[in-house]
């Protein structure tokens, strides 16, 4: 296991092969099965009060959990993405997003 984080009722890991499991309530992101094709290749990972986002490989983010508790890309990126060394090229595809 690389990572873990937590929800307050779910937990992710990101393996050592780059792939994601998930266990725990699975409304608040326990159940990652929306994503399944997505959980390959994850560079990082983290949990908010009950959602997770993923940065992949590819620079890709993906999310799962309760919307409710999702967070947006710019919360994400501010907090976790700064210190990623691909961060120049999720900055690209976030400012092309805004647009």
């Amino acid at each position: 296991m690389q990572h873990i984080q937590a929800t307050h009722a779910s937990f992710a890991a990101i393996l050592a092969d780059g792939s994601v499991v998930t266990c725990g309530h699975p409304k608040y992101g326990g159940d990652s099965s929306a994503v399944q094709d997505q959980r390959r290749d994850v560079q990082h990972i983290q949990g908010t009060v009950g959602a997770f986002v993923a940065v992949l490989a590819t620079g890709s983010i993906a999310k799962w959990g309760s919307p409710r508790a999702a967070v947006t890309v710019p919360q994400f990126s501010s907090v976790v993405l700064a210190t990623l060394p691909f961060r120049s090229m999720l900055d690209q595809r976030e400012e092309t997003l805004s647009r």
